[in-house]
């Protein structure tokens, strides 16, 4: 598992996103995975960024983990699957200290239907993380005062189609 962190500002998290997909390529990640993880860290980042931390800049953490998928159930279909090939998945745990906030409850099914000007802002950045991931959780982890709980999102994405 690799850990990574930062501050919830612009620079720090581009500086956090590209040691994020460096390691991804270091794993095997292709074109399309890159791509995938990139549209997922920008969003839900950016969300933090914007969201959680209204008064300021607070951390972020982005925990890593990379498996291997030979028999088991597929996080992509929930089926039972049984191959002779491996296919490998990061895993993010992305965690913040703002507010209670699950943006995969509290956000509306974006409009796909209204053309760009009629439709209302927000939505669409995690209905497209839902899109490209195998799996997206959301927990949140309360702690007794004076200590802050955190919102814990969870990522899998396939490093190869």
């Amino acid at each position: 598992m690799a850990r990574f962190q930062c501050m919830a500002a612009a620079d720090d998290i581009r500086r956090m996103e590209k040691e994020i997909l460096s390691h991804a390529a270091d794993h095997g990640a292709n074109d399309i995975a890159l791509s995938h993880i990139r549209l997922a860290l920008e969003e839900l980042l950016t969300n933090i960024r914007l969201y959680a931390y209204r008064e300021g800049p607070g951390r972020i953490v982005v925990n890593t983990g990379i498996n291997s998928l030979r028999e088991g159930v597929s996080p992509e279909s929930g089926r039972a699957v049984s191959d002779n090939t491996d296919k490998c998945f990061l895993h993010l745990e992305i965690i913040d200290w703002g507010p209670a906030f699950n943006p995969l409850e509290d956000s509306a099914m974006p409009d796909l239907e209204s053309g760009i000007d009629e439709r209302p802002v927000g939505g669409l950045g995690v209905h497209l993380v839902r899109q490209v991931a195998a799996s997206v959780t959301y927990a949140r982890i309360n702690r007794p005062p004076p200590l802050k709980g955190n919102n814990r999102l969870y990522v899998s994405i396939a490093l190869s189609r």
